[in-house]
This record gives structure tokens, sequence and C-alpha cells, in this order.
């Protein structure tokens, strides 16, 4: 009873008063009438795995109850006292954590740091000189102020994160840190932070605010501007000592001095080895450089503490977005004040290691264990001795007699052997083994036999990384087969690779090299090569014209068994910063043998970038028509890149298939009477200029908010061919201009944005410079021995140019997104994953009006030769309709698709495909169900819209249950049932037909198993 008793005392007390006190030995943190030096930790809970985006907050209370007793028990053990938490943190955690463990609670509102939503509108780039953008940013932090007032356990108040540097900083990611500052946005910036702290101060006068500045960037600014500031906070990374820190930061604004960040990173840059001790080293001598400083102690006696930066390593540093279950050892930023791993020229800091803990991975519910480094064992004894009750000689005894060294033991003792350093060398990874076996059968008319099938697939994954020196790491995935079912009803799966050419069925090749990685890291380059991995395009680095093209293919890498893309990638570093080199022997999948090179700099505000390609060699084989090897040529490219204001202008040039000057090609026009053989033209021959190898494109944006507009017009002479462009602009249009040769086009969307909804209409005008060709027999005449030749559809193959997705089109597109949570973008590659919130959701609808046929596609045929079709559809307007819907409520997450279009095959068929059907997946806890339904649809193969091969019905169903809970491209341990019904007909593959019969069924039942780890 005494202890509920006191529970309920402490959960009834009101909120501490904070006070900063000043005094004639210097400054200090004075909370409910006691000096508190701030022992602080930047703390969040993340698993490896996992990034910014990861919702601790939202998971049940049981779950973050768990994860905290883990984490707070050992912190508090260590003697922190504070933690510093962004304002997402609800404020009944604060109480929480503040209640069970005298932890306090730094609340941080960043102020649009990393960009804020501006009248419902998400802009990533805050205008701290605008008015409404002020607004709305005090708008956001007088809602936090006023949920945490009257909160137990709330320290004090944060504004920003290293803002400062976001003025000069391109990106998200940590770059080399600013020193002295020159941006007239600054002094916006600062006045904005001190109304800010006016605010709070209106609205909690029981708590101090802190800047979070980058170092002392702009002091001369804070000083006149920032006077309601109470603490200067800052993020430093000095090395041993903060040096003249505290005596600039008092002279210049009289407050005292806070590190809301500072630390030091576990790994050695130099020796590519986990460094541990050296971390120790550094922090056990900027806390000394901390007490030395503080009330009292001989120095400038401003000091109130710090926090450490970070509990654990942060897995998904590098990259952001990829690559999150590697602890990558890639250093993103140089920093002399560390001088052990520090070599001139070169980065040395590795964000992905600054934990004072290591983490392992996460279980089965999605805890983790962390193991403490040294550090942690290391300030836990510098914590112990009270910095107010001591003196200058008693803090250097102290911190003298602290041994990092001889406290490393403790954290060597708690890791694997698998960790140490020679294992690290070579180890296991994404172990997957998929046990299936299924049974099927059709009726007669299908080619089926009526009685039941049986089948298994035994499919065994591994990955072997290699680490064997510094910065050289490759990986090498590797696939193994038992058995290989051979009555699936979708005939075409990878692991088919391994069945002998002879049709036997039988299993001859059942190890093979799934895909392969390497990085080597060199002074002036990063070397990456890649055989069956993606990379992406250059289109955001300069590649106007879609040279270097995307390889994330998805499954239909492993439908097809492709062997690209294969091919290494120079990457400049320092003195070649500019430059970028791809080749290889199949660079993107149907790709020649090539070589692209890119040199792309900034002069001022001016981009330039300049572009080559060089096939090398003709290609193969193909395995689907989508990467179909087209004819040798060259290419080259210039960009002219210009920000002016809201504005972006860009101009590129672009000159292609000169090897294609002085080639024939024949085209035709249409006259009144018979014409040529009676078919209305008459038959012209002409030959490739080289004006018809230039192409010209332009293109404005302008960025207004709430507004977004594109204006895009190109001109392609006749083989000036580029490639496609997968540049994103805001939104994911799906109306674009070809990449083709012979067209000339003009393109424009707006986005307008109110609240949660997007408005994005577009309109696409194009048209070939010479249209296709019809088909037209030939005509031998017994009676004058003449032999009149036919006119056929070009081809990529026999002609130096055709008409395919460059055909006149007309084309209007609205595009309506409703996604109330900006911050994670609605076209993002991993939404699937990161769309969080009840409703997120897209309409699509495009309508193409195409007056005119085009020339013939290519088909790859059973033994991989590419041939062209013999003709082409007649001319047709196409429209597409797709919805899609993103959904979470609770524990169940839904995302669904509808669609519906009207289309032609690639091929020569003139039959036109009303289809239309919808997706969904369902994930409860750890049950997922996956179902389609395809009407009318063409088959799930490239060949199938080749041929216009279609199935009135397609219907497939999965519903498993898995030890963790669903992931996108996550390695998971899954138990399903699986179940496939097909309806066919005359148009569909392998339909034999029977007397009477108009449709016939087929069906096929599986069970599988999946492990992952």
């Amino acid at each position: 009873m005494a202890a509920l008793a006191l529970l309920f005392v402490a959960r009834s007390a009101s909120a501490e008063p904070v006070k900063v006190v000043a005094g004639e030995r210097g400054m200090q943190l004075v909370v409910a009438g006691k000096p508190m030096m701030v022992f602080g930790m930047n703390w969040d809970y993340q698993p490896i795995g996992e990034n910014y985006s990861y919702d601790f907050w939202g998971k049940p209370d049981a779950f973050i109850e768990e994860a905290l007793a883990t984490d707070m028990t050992l912190l508090k053990a260590m003697g922190v006292n504070t933690i510093r938490q962004y304002d997402s943190i609800p404020p009944r955690w604060v109480e929480w954590i503040y209640d069970h463990y005298g932890i306090y609670t730094a609340v941080n509102n960043l102020m649009g740091r990393y960009g804020h939503a501006i009248d419902g509108v998400w802009t990533a780039n805050i205008d701290y000189a605008n008015p409404v953008h002020r607004k709305a940013l005090l708008d956001e932090l007088e809602a936090s102020v006023k949920r945490y007032a009257g909160r137990r356990g709330v320290l004090l108040w944060m504004l920003g994160n290293e803002s400062n540097y976001g003025l000069s900083w391109t990106s998200f990611e940590i770059e080399a840190l600013p020193v002295e500052g020159s941006d007239p946005r600054a002094v916006h910036l600062y006045t904005l932070m001190n109304e800010a702290a006016q605010l709070v101060h209106r609205l909690d006068g029981e708590h101090p605010v802190s800047l979070t500045n980058g170092d002392i960037q702009y002091l001369d600014i804070i000083k006149t501007v920032c006077p309601a500031i109470d603490i200067f906070g800052t993020n430093v990374y000095r090395g041993e000592s903060g040096g003249d820190i505290y005596r600039k930061v008092f002279e210049a604004t009289g407050r005292p001095l806070l590190y809301t960040e500072f630390g030091a990173d576990a790994f050695d840059a130099k020796e590519g080895r986990e460094d541990d001790v050296a971390q120790a080293g550094y922090l056990l001598k900027q806390w000394r450089d901390i007490y030395r400083n503080a009330h009292g102690n001989g120095g400038v006696g401003n000091a109130i503490g710090g926090f450490v930066f970070q509990w654990t390593d942060g897995w998904w540093k590098t990259g952001q977005d990829v690559r999150l279950e590697l602890h990558d050892k890639d250093a993103s930023w140089p920093n002399g004040g560390y001088p052990h791993d520090f070599v001139e020229g070169q980065n040395n800091m590795n964000e992905e290691w600054f934990g004072i803990t290591a983490k392992s991975a996460s279980d089965s519910e999605g805890h983790y264990t962390v193991r403490p480094r040294t550090s942690y064992h290391v300030l836990q004894e510098a914590f112990a001795l009270d910095p107010y009750a001591t003196t200058s000689e008693a803090v250097d005894a102290h911190f003298d007699a602290i041994e990092p060294s001889g406290l490393s033991y403790r954290y060597a003792a708690l890791r694997a052997e698998s960790e140490t350093a020679s294992l690290q060398r070579l180890r296991l990874s994404n172990l997957r083994m998929v046990f299936d076996s299924s049974v099927s059968a059709g009726e007669a008319a299908t080619g089926r036999a009526e009685a039941p099938a049986f089948g298994h697939t035994e499919s065994f994954y591994v990955d072997l990384e290699a680490e064997p020196a510094k910065g050289v790491w490759g990986k090498l995935s590797l696939n193994a087969v038992g058995s290989v079912a051979g009555n699936r009803l979708d005939e075409l799966f990878y692991e088919q690779r391994a069945l002998a050419a002879d049709g036997s069925g039988d299993v001859t090749d059942r190890v093979a090299v799934y895909g392969a990685e390497v990085k080597v890291e060199a002074p002036l380059a990063t070397l990456k090569g890649y055989y069956r991995t993606g990379h992406t395009h250059w289109g955001y680095e300069g590649d106007f014209f879609g040279l270097y093209r995307e390889t994330f293919y998805g499954p239909n890498l492993d439908t097809y068994k492709a062997g690209g893309p294969l091919g290494f990638e120079l990457e400049g570093k320092g003195a070649l910063s500019a430059f970028d080199v791809a080749l290889g022997p199949e660079i993107y999948w149907g790709a020649n043998p090539m070589v692209i090179g890119k040199y792309s700099e900034r002069f001022g505000e001016l981009g330039l970038t300049v572009m080559h390609q060089e096939d090398l060699l003709s290609g193969g084989s193909a395995e689907s028509s989508f990467a179909a090897p087209e004819r040798r040529n060259r290419k080259s490219a210039v960009l002219l890149d210009l920000p002016v204001g809201a504005f972006r202008l860009q101009l590129g040039g672009l000159m292609s298939g000169t090897p294609r000057i002085g080639e024939r090609f024949t085209y035709v026009e249409s006259v009144e009477g018979r014409g040529y053989l009676d078919s209305g033209y008459n038959y012209v021959a002409d030959e490739v200029q080289l004006a018809d190898t230039v192409a010209g494109r332009a293109r404005v944006t302008l960025d207004a908010g709430w507004t977004k507009w594109l204006l895009q017009g190109s001109y392609h002479g006749l083989v000036a061919e580029g490639g496609e462009d997968r540049v994103v602009s805001w939104q994911r249009w799906s109306l674009q201009e070809s990449g083709r040769g012979n067209h000339y086009a003009l393109s424009s969307g707006v986005a307008v944005s109110a609240g949660s909804l997007t408005v994005a209409p577009k309109a696409l005008y194009q048209v070939p410079l010479v249209g296709p060709n019809p088909s037209v027999d030939a005509l031998y005449s017994p009676q004058t021995g003449i032999f009149y030749p036919g006119i056929a559809p070009r081809d990529v193959l026999g002609s130096p140019f055709a008409v395919l997705d460059n055909r006149e089109t007309v084309g209007g597109e609205l595009l309506l997104v409703w996604d109330p949570t900006p911050a994670s973008w609605y076209w993002q590659w991993d939404r699937d994953d990161k769309e969080r919130g009840p409703l997120s959701a897209s309409l699509d609808l495009v309508y193409r009006h195409q007056p005119t046929s085009r020339d013939a596609n290519l088909a790859v045929l059973e033994n991989g030769a590419v041939v062209p079709f013999g003709g082409a559809p007649p001319a047709s307007d196409s429209w597409d309709a797709t919805m899609e819907v993103f959904s979470e409520a609770g524990p169940v997450r839904l995302r669904g698709a509808l669609f519906a279009g009207l289309g032609q095959a690639r091929g020569d068929s003139g039959r036109e495909v009303l289809r239309k059907g919808f997706s969904l997946t369902a994930d409860w806890n750890r049950v997922r169900l996956l179902t389609r339904l395809h009407l009318d649809d063409w088959g799930p193969y490239d060949y199938d819209r080749d041929f216009n091969l279609t199935y009135p019905v397609q219907w497939y169903g999965d519903l498993s249950w898995g030890v963790k809970a669903a992931r996108l491209n996550q390695l998971e341990t899954r138990l399903g049932l699986r179940g496939q019904v097909r309806v066919a007909d005359e148009h569909s593959p392998g339909w034999v037909g029977a007397s009477g019969v108009s449709s016939a069924l087929e069906y096929e039942s599986g069970v599988y198993l999946q492990f992952g780890l």
C-alpha cells in the first residue's frame, strides 16, 4: 500500500520548475530548487532494418514498456538523467519514463528542419523569410507546447536541429560541417527562433528554451537577434575538447552552454575496424572538458552538461532508405578533430557507429538487445563524481583514474565469437529456404490432363559476404535447388534454370550464382561491381536524356532468369568528384556492351553535365521483349541546369545515332488516286543525314508551394535515341514523352494541393517526324516479269529508326492523390511499408488518342532469338484507370489496387483488350492475405501481351502466417496456403480446344514453408 501511495503522489505531482541561475562562480540549471548537471543521451529505438520512419510510439503499450524497461534501466544505472526526444513522443510516455526511472526528457521541436506542411502541402525546404512559413512553424510549436504543459518529466525545450547547416547542406544526410556562415537567410532563421522562444515562455514559464545549433556558426547573428533564448544548445563535433567554445558563447550571449549533441564514433576509418576504446577516450575527455567549465570548477563556468550522441548505432544513417540491414562502414564526412583515423582528403566519421551500445537483430516481437560498449562503462564511472561538489584538481584526479582500455574487457566479453575480427572477413547472411508443393489440374481444352498433377520445389538461397581488406567489400548470392516442379500453371519461374534442356524434367544445374556485388574504396574513386543486382539511374545527377537506366526489375529478373544487369560503376571522389563512369557487358537489362561517362559540375548556380555513351558490341539473345537489345549506337549529351528563384530551367542537347548516317530507309506519302500498288501511298526512299542525329529538350519547373508546374518540349531527330525519363517531378505521372528518336513533343503538368488532396492534370502532344509504314503486299506481274516489292513496317533491327512509343499521341491525364501523411512521400519506392495512417490513396486516369498506327515491335522466340513481328495493329485510342489505396487501422494494414483499361497488344494483333481487376494485400499482425482477380487481361508474361494472349478470368490467393509481422523485402519465416484459378478460351496460351467448348478451367493449389534468417 505504501508503494502504491508513493506512486500516486508521483503521478499527481505537477511539473517541476526548471530555471537557469547565474552567480559569481558560473551558471547552473536548477530543478525544483536543486542544481542539476545534464547527463544526457540522444535516445531512440530503431531495430535493425528500420530507419527514421519507424513509429516506435505507435506500437502497443506492452511493446513500448518492455523496450523502455530494458533501455531506461541501463541508462539509469549509467547515471543518465535526461534523454532528448523530438516532440513526437506522447506526453504520457514522458511522464511514464520519469515516474518509473526518474529520467527527464528534453522536448525538441524541429522548427521545419526537415520540411513542414504549409497550408496542408509538404514543403521540403522552409523559407524562413516567408511569413506564411513562419506562422505555420509557430502554430505547430504552440500546439506542441500546449500538449506538454504541466507534464511531469519535461526538463527543457529545444528548437531546431542544426537548422543553420540546413541552409547550406543539399540533402538530409550528414555532410562536411560548414565552418563559417554567410548566408543572408540566417537572419530570418534566428529571428524566427527568437519568436519561438518568446512563444514558449508565454505558454510554459516553468522550462527554459535552448537552441539546437550546429556548433557556433552565426554566433554574431544569434547574440543580436536571439535574446529570448535561455540556453545556447549546440551540436558539436570538435574531438577531445570544445576549445574556446565556452568562452565565445559566454562573451557573445551570456548564456550557459549545453551540448545537444556530441561524441565520437566507434569505428576506425583508417584501419577499417571497430574501435570502442578510442570512442571511450574521446567521450571521457569531452566530459572532463564539461566538468572543468562547469559552475565553480575554475573554467568559464557556463557548461551545464550535454547529450551524448547516441545510445545505439543508427544502421540506417548511410543511404537512409537503402541497405538498412547492413551496418555500413562507409565514412560520410571528414573531421580533423578526431586525429586517430583522420587522413587529409578522406572521410573519417562513420555515421552508423556513434552508439555507445551496439544492438542485436530484433526478435520475433520486434525487440532487440543492446551491448554496452566501453564508453558506457567509462561514462558510468565519470558521472559518479558530483560536478558541483568538487574542485578542478578533484576533477582531474577523478578523470585521470578512469582508464578506457582497462574497462574494455566488459564489452569484449559480450561479443559473440562470430563478431571477432577474423570471422568478420567472411560471414553468411540472408539465408532463405523455400519448400513448395502443389497440385494442378485442368480441363482437356486447356491442354492439361484432367487427372491432377503433383509437383514440388525446394530452393535455397544464401549470401556470402567478405571484407578481405579495408575498403573492400563483396557479396556473393547463391541459389541451390532440390526438385523443380513441372506442374505449375505459371510455368516460368527462377528455379527452372536448373532443369535439363532436353525437356526430361531432370535437375542438372543444382547450384548457380544468383547475384553478386563488389565495392572497393580508393582515394579518388569508389568502384562498384554488380551482377543481377539493381542500381539507380543518373536522372537526378544530370542525365537529362536517360542514358544510364535504372535496373530494379523486381520479380521480372527471376521470372526470365535474366543475366543482367552486369557491369561496373566508378564514382569519383575528391578531385575527381565530378566524374562518373559505368561500363560492362549489360549494364541494364538488354543493353549492348557499352561504356558511359559523365562529368557534372556546378559553376555558381549554373549546373553543367556532359555525358557520352559508346556501344562496344551488339548484344545477343534476350529473355524478354521487355529487354530486347537494339543495334549499336553512340550518344553524347549536354545539360545546362539553372535555378532561378522558384523556377528551374533545364536545357539539354543530344547527338545520337551517328553510326547510322548514310543508311537508307523508306517511308510513304498519302496521295490522291491509286498510288503505289493501289495502296493510296507513294513509296519514297531516303537516307539518314547528320541533322537526323540531333535532339534537344527544354524543361521549366516551378515550385510555388501549393502549386507546382512542369512544362517540357523536345525534338528528336530520326535516329536521335535517348532513354526513358525516370525522374519524378513531384508526382509520378504515367503520361511521359518518349525517349526514342523521330518525334517532337510538348507536355505540361500542374500539381495543385489543398490540404491532403493533390489534383495533378497533365497533357501530352507527340508526333513522329516520319510516320509508320503500312503493310502493303508485294506483287509479281507474270505479264511483265517485274517484281514490285511490298512495304513493311519498320523495326529497330532492320531499319535505322522505327515508330513505337513515339507514335502520334494526344494524351491527357488526371492524377488525384489523397495523402494525409506528407512527411512520408506517397511515391517513394517502399511506400508499401512507409505509407501509414487511416487512408492514403491515388486515382490515375489516362487517355491516349492515337490516330495512326506504329511500326513493328520485337518478339523473343523460345530459343532466345529476337525477331520483329510481321506487322502492327491499327490506329486505336487507349485509356487506363488505376486506383491505389493504403490504410492502417490498429493491427490491420491494407494495400489494394483497382484497375481498368483499353489497350492493344505489343505485337501485330488488331484485337483490343478491355481489361479490369483488383489486388489486395491485408496484414493482421502475423497473418497476411494476398489476393488478386484479373478479368479479360493478358497473362502474366511479356510474351502474353506480345502475342495478345488473354484469360477471361485469373484469380490468385495466398494466406500465410509468419513468426514476425510481414514486411516488404524482408526475409521472413512463413507458412502459407495458396491457390490459383484460371478460365481459358481461344485467346489463351496453351488452348487446344474441344468440340462445343468455348472456355475451360485450370487450377492449382499449394502449400509452402519459407524460412528466412
